[in-house]
């Protein structure tokens, strides 16, 4: 079969292709992982149609009873679900196929097949697969592919122009399941990432030039939060979105920030700018962005940080609220590293490091008074 022709309803009247989205097997995978790497340009159009097959609802009804305006019924109705409840993939699963957000359920292989082949019979594959792609097109392109990540849990992200997002603990990412590469890549972020983002020419002939957001030649890619967005076209950069402050930290290329009611930014590798959406102000610094990106490496990096700000971070990233019996522990300061993924040893190096007993229970932890 010559899959490298087929259009969006080619492959949503193909059974192999509509078995491979809704119920994968090892089989499946490998044959349809192993196709795209052969033929990564056609990345967007299968995504787009995995996520119309694994939007429908398919539920047992007798074949007598198969009739198109019930079919159209069925996925308006499903599609109409899905609008109001955006697609949500949790980041705790390696393996979105079992997502029961993300997938309907089967009975089975068998009966898969059987009904997209009785459907697909039924009208002659054409009013079927074309219903299908209008009511995508209608209602479905709105819908969002959401990631979250639970406390203390990171996860990677790879869009669908394989730039790569590593969410930290506690956030989330969204961007529209009508992805087009072509065209300006948005994402939306809460919470703390670290963004990878890949250079994409605007047509094919023209090579991506030095890290220029303005650079017609290349598209744009915006990461919107609450308090600005992040433009940029091909650069690795860190954003934190915590406590109604936004910091952006870049490590390479440029980046351009549009703030409202600020003129706009053009940050170079190695700067820092933090904006409060308390008093609208902004600061800018040089700063060594492994520092502020350490997590992504399974680390926490402390340069002379008070140590309520460690509790912020404590707060945030693993849901852990941290009480000062005496709040002039919390002006005390932290220097030093520490794993991101155990907590009890940076609890550990503060006792010993202040002289201080230090209570932990599973969600609070207490600074005793010296």
């Amino acid at each position: 079969m010559n899959y490298s022709k087929f259009t969006l309803a080619d492959l949503l009247s193909d059974p192999y292709f509509c078995e491979w989205a809704a119920t994968p097997t090892p089989a499946t995978n490998l044959f349809w992982q192993t196709w795209l790497m052969e033929h990564p340009e056609k990345k967007e159009l299968i995504t787009q149609a995995q996520l119309i097959v694994r939007s429908i609802d398919f539920e047992k009804t007798p074949e007598a009873e198969i009739d198109d305006e019930k079919i159209l019924y069925r996925i308006k109705a499903t599609l109409q679900k899905d609008r109001e409840k955006a697609l949500e993939i949790p980041a705790s699963q390696d393996k979105p196929n079992t997502n029961p957000e993300a997938h309907r359920s089967f009975a089975s292989k068998q009966a898969f097949l059987g009904r997209w082949t009785s459907l697909a019979a039924a009208f002659a594959g054409t009013l079927f697969v074309a219903s299908i792609v209008y009511f995508f097109i209608t209602q479905y392109q709105n819908t969002d592919v959401s990631y979250r990540t639970a406390y203390g849990e990171t996860k990677t992200v790879v869009l669908p122009d394989s730039s790569e997002i590593l969410l930290n603990g506690n956030s989330s990412l969204r961007f529209s399941a009508n992805w087009q590469t072509e065209n300006t890549r948005e994402v939306w972020l809460t919470g703390e990432a670290y963004f990878h983002v890949q250079e994409i020419a605007q047509r094919q002939g023209i090579a991506p030039t030095s890290d220029n957001p303005d650079n017609d030649n290349l598209i744009k890619f915006v990461v919107h939060t609450d308090a600005l967005d992040i433009e940029v076209v091909g650069t690795q950069f860190n954003v934190n979105t915590r406590r109604e402050k936004t910091e952006v930290v870049l490590s390479s290329g440029k980046v351009r920030l549009k703030i409202e009611d600020q003129d706009e930014l053009v940050m170079e590798p190695g700067e820092m700018v933090g904006y409060s959406q308390q008093d609208h102000q902004i600061v800018r610094k040089v700063v060594n962005p492994e520092v502020y990106a350490s997590w992504k490496n399974n680390h926490l990096i402390f340069d002379e940080v008070p140590l309520q700000k460690v509790a912020e971070i404590l707060k945030d990233t693993y849901g852990i609220e941290v009480v000062f019996e005496d709040e002039q522990l919390s002006e005390k300061v932290l220097k030093g590293v520490f794993p991101s993924d155990n907590v009890d040893v940076l609890l550990a190096a503060l006792s010993d490091i202040y002289h201080i007993r230090i209570s932990k229970t599973e969600r609070k932890i207490i600074f005793h008074k010296e």
